[in-house]
């Protein structure tokens, strides 16, 4: 089924965007290039759907990849600063790698990782901003 379609140029109403259901799925095919805010805000839209929620409410700094993995017992979060800035993480918990606690804000500096043990309603509390 066509989802979106061209709306200028020599492919004027023809499919820009395309979606095929499968089972209990979907596939979308992207037909066209679109700028990083209509990108963003298809994913968005299409996460939603979905039911995908970030890990981390916001956006994050450029270059920071954050993963959340749930034990038997706890729950952990772990941040990965690809950058080249530092970046302060605030919210419930400890950080195994340094032992500090998260709860006033680590600092995780560019090339570093920090692996935090979550506390009780860690799960949209967290923050996550460029140092400086």
């Amino acid at each position: 089924a066509t989802v979106v379609h061209h709306a200028t140029g020599h492919l004027v109403g023809r499919p820009a965007i395309t979606r095929s259901e499968h089972g209990a799925g979907s596939a979308y095919y992207v037909s066209t290039r679109l700028d990083a805010d209509s990108l963003a805000g298809l994913l968005a839209s299409l996460c939603h759907a979905a039911g995908v929620e970030p890990v981390v409410a916001g956006v994050l700094p450029t270059g920071v990849e954050v993963v959340r993995r749930r034990g038997a017992d706890h729950t952990f979060l772990f941040v990965l600063n690809h950058g080249t800035v530092a970046v302060q993480v605030t919210g419930p918990g400890d950080d195994l790698v340094s032992g500090a606690p998260t709860g006033q804000g680590i600092l995780v500096t560019a090339g570093s990782v920090a692996v935090i043990r979550e506390g009780a309603g860690a799960a949209r509390a967290w923050t996550i901003e460029r140092e400086g």
